[in-house]
């Protein structure tokens, strides 16, 4: 098991030395967690080295989804299950006149300009798609549309709060906790806390690279949330050494 909601309040109220939160309201503490859950997605979304290795570490927040996608395309903020995150598309799939699944292949939107390559035109065989201006766009023939498509897609998690614990996978909450922990110190702005603040973001940085680089993830166990902790020790240890 990871860290409940409770559990991180608790922990990022002592790395702040404010436990009763006479300093740093619940509230902030709080908010401070859910931006550093929006920096640990955004990082693994924006530099996962390879697909299969962010998705899996944020499987928590995959979701499927039938949408109809007019010619015009389908504006991605419709999208009903959860806030459709930047980066976040994972495939999507349509079902032909045949009845036979078939998976569009996207194209980079900044290949749509080639017209007259015919490997970024889409037909009813081999159908494309790609995503521009908040909007998926399906590249099919005349006529096919509107069109049923099923989307696999990454959303935003629910915020963290008392009544909500962290969506994540545990092998995460370590990180979000640093974030938050830089956040804070950030805002409190002395010396000694933004040099303790960049120390931190770089211990984090470090955790989400090797996560981002294909780090095997295990069983969903306490045991395993808690490497990371060990890592961070070992890490001062070398540093101080």
């Amino acid at each position: 098991m990871g860290l409940t909601a409770a559990e991180m309040r608790d922990e990022l109220g002592e790395k702040m030395n404010d436990p009763q939160f006479l300093v740093w309201t619940q509230s902030l503490i709080f908010k401070a967690l859910n931006t550093g859950q929006r920096e640990v997605i955004s990082f693994l979304l924006s530099n996962g080295t390879e697909l299969q290795h962010y998705t899996d570490i944020l499987s928590e927040v995959q979701e499927i989804e039938d949408v109809i996608v007019p010619s015009q395309g389908f504006v991605l903020s419709g999208l009903l299950n959860r806030t459709f995150l930047r980066n976040g598309f994972i495939n999507s799939s349509i079902v032909d006149n045949d009845g036979i699944t078939k998976w569009p292949e996207r194209v980079e939107a900044g290949n749509l300009g080639t017209t007259s390559n015919r490997f970024v035109q889409g037909t009813a065989e081999d159908p494309k798609c790609f995503i521009f201006a908040n909007k998926y766009n399906l590249q099919l023939e005349v006529g096919s549309f509107p069109k049923t498509v099923t989307f696999y897609y990454i959303g935003e998690p629910k915020d963290i709060s008392p009544s909500q614990d962290s969506e994540l996978n545990p092998i995460l909450h370590d990180i979000i906790l640093k974030f938050g922990e830089v956040e804070l110190r950030r805002l409190r702005g002395d010396t000694e806390d933004f040099q303790q603040a960049s120390f931190v973001l770089q211990m984090a940085n470090q955790q989400l690279v090797a996560l981002s680089q294909g780090a095997k993830i295990e069983n969903q166990t306490h045991n395993t949330a808690s490497e990371f902790p060990r890592k961070q020790d070992e890490l001062i240890s070398n540093q101080q050494g």
